[in-house]
């Protein structure tokens, strides 16, 4: 996974995505998994940092409203 969002170009706003350059269900689709995996999973195992293109790919999902917003869904399950 860390490869693919290097080889993006980003949008207007500096932020590489998964498909064409902008916001997409790829990206929702994988957020749900990254925003999760970390707590789950011990940090000699797995490590957020050890994936620079991805955590920068998660931090700017998780500046975006609509991010959050399946976020909050998922916290009320």
């Amino acid at each position: 996974m860390e490869g693919h969002p290097a080889k993006q170009k980003p949008d207007a706003d500096g932020n590489s995505w998964f498909v064409g350059g902008r916001l997409s269900y790829a990206d929702i689709a994988f957020f749900t998994w990254q925003h999760t995996a970390e707590p789950r999973i011990p940090n000699e195992e797995f490590n957020q940092d050890d994936y620079p293109h991805v955590k920068k790919w998660l931090d700017n999902l998780l500046a975006c409203p609509s991010a959050n917003k399946v976020l909050k869904l998922q916290e009320a399950k």
